[in-house]
Formats: structure tokens, C-alpha cells, sequence
């Protein structure tokens, strides 16, 4: 991916577009990516906690070698993170076992309407993956 097509992307979003759907799969494959990066001996010259708050900047060649041929890897980056944030909800809170299975939590974040202002409200999108109603 070119920077080109990075701020084209960047202006698409704020502008209000989708964050595209991908493929389960990738989303489960990024998710095992970051937690490489972090598990790695040089992960602070790997991922550079200046780019954003959690430090999620990688090298996107690296991931787009494991997702499916034509994948949107800059969705399914942003997926990803999305997943590991619900999955450490789904891991820390047996209540959530019973209301959606590991896969299903993959496939609904893969599949979940999602725009870039929604972002900046996890517990909504926490709602939404795991079927909560507003009160939860």
C-alpha cells in the first residue's frame, strides 16, 4: 500500500465511509499477527508507540502476506484491533460465553457495520458484538 492510497483511505473514513467487512479469517490472522509483534525481543523498534495511543503501527507488508489474496488490509488491521479489544472482554468475563462462542465473536467483528466514529465508543461497539442491550 502506497501513501497515496493510505490518505485516500484516511480521508474516506473521516469523510464517513465504511470500514469494509473481511474475511474472518484475516481478522483471526491479524490478531495472531499483533501478538507476534508484541511477543518479539525487539518489539519497541518493531511497533512504535508514537503512532497512536495503544501503538498499533506495524508493517502492513507483514500482515497483507497473511490475509487471503485482495484482502482490504487496512480493514482488517483495523478489525483486528477491534477483536483483540473484545476478545480480552470475552476472556476476562464468563457472563459473555454464553451469549456468543469464539467464533461467532471472530465473524460478528469481521462482519459488524462499522464507520470510523464509532471507534471512539468501544462500549457501543462492545454492545453491538456481544448482542447487549443499552444497560449492559
Amino acid at each position: 500500500m502506497n501513501a497515496h492510497n493510505l490518505e485516500s483511505l484516511v480521508k474516506e473514513l473521516n469523510a464517513g465511509e465504511s470500514i469494509a467487512e473481511v474475511e474472518p479469517g484475516d481478522v483471526r490472522s491479524a490478531a495472531a499477527f499483533f501478538a507476534e509483534l508484541r511477543s518479539h525481543p525487539n518489539h519497541d523498534q518493531i511497533v512504535s508507540t508514537s503512532t497512536s495511543e495503544k501503538g498499533y503501527s506495524f508493517m502492513i507488508n507483514g500482515l497483507a502476506k497473511r490475509c487471503s489474496p485482495g484482502a482490504n488490509v487496512l480493514a482488517v488491521a483495523i478489525r483486528g484491533i477491534v477483536l483483540e479489544a473484545m476478545a480480552e472482554d470475552y476472556s476476562r468475563d464468563s457472563a459473555l460465553h454464553s451469549r456468543i462462542d469464539e467464533n461467532e465473536l471472530v465473524e460478528s467483528v469481521a462482519r459488524l457495520p462499522l464507520v470510523a466514529a464509532d471507534l471512539r465508543d468501544p462500549d457501543e461497539i462492545r454492545r453491538r458484538v456481544f448482542r447487549l442491550d443499552a444497560s449492559s
